[in-house]
């Protein structure tokens, strides 16, 4: 009877144990198949669009972003890639540059650079001439403390954060999540 009790503990034990190796390889060839195989188009506009900073929106496309520029009278600067060849194997990667380099927000004057994915826009950094008076500001204004923090999350959707660039110094970005992972994903998959 000992030996029956001993032999059941036993089997139950290994078929826990192929339970959960299958639990792991079923969730491990999910994660797999979503990184290389999940269908993504990398041109898909969301209808639900992030706000980034005063008002500006994430997926707005570069001819809308550069007519709004326009009627606010703001000089600006657009750096498009180089036409590439028709690639039949890879979609599209593509980014734009808008720099507006007198740009104005809470008060703070500084460079705006906007970048934008296969025609979406993406993201934003904002290049304060006084960035901790700007972060003053932006906690006192938004609730939004990038000191004692480097990143918050407003929304779904929306990242913000600090960050310093080499060459120019300390900046805030804005970032639409999504889109940041669709860059991530196509890396990832095709370079």
């Amino acid at each position: 009877m000992e030996k029956t009790r001993s032999s059941l503990a036993s089997l139950v034990r290994g078929l826990a144990i192929a339970a959960a190796g299958l639990v792991l390889l079923a969730v491990g060839g999910y994660i797999w198949w979503f990184e290389y195989y999940w269908p993504v188009s990398f041109v898909e506009v969301a209808q639900d669009r992030a706000e980034l900073m005063d008002g500006i929106e994430s997926y707005v496309r570069v001819d809308d972003f550069l007519a709004q520029l326009t009627r606010r009278s703001l000089s600006f600067e657009v750096r498009r890639p180089q036409p590439t060849p028709a690639q039949t194997r890879r979609p599209p990667y593509s980014i734009t540059m808008v720099i507006i380099r007198q740009f104005s927000h809470l008060g703070f004057s500084g460079e705006l650079t906007v970048t934008f994915f296969n025609d979406r826009l993406l993201g934003l950094r904002f290049f304060p001439s006084d960035i901790d008076g700007y972060l003053t500001q932006l906690l006192s204004k938004k609730s939004l403390d990038l000191r004692t923090q480097r990143e918050a999350r407003p929304s779904a959707n929306t990242r913000v954060y600090l960050a310093t660039e080499h060459s120019r110094g300390r900046y805030i970005g804005w970032v639409d999540v999504r889109l940041d992972a669709e860059i991530s994903l196509w890396i990832k998959r095709y370079s």
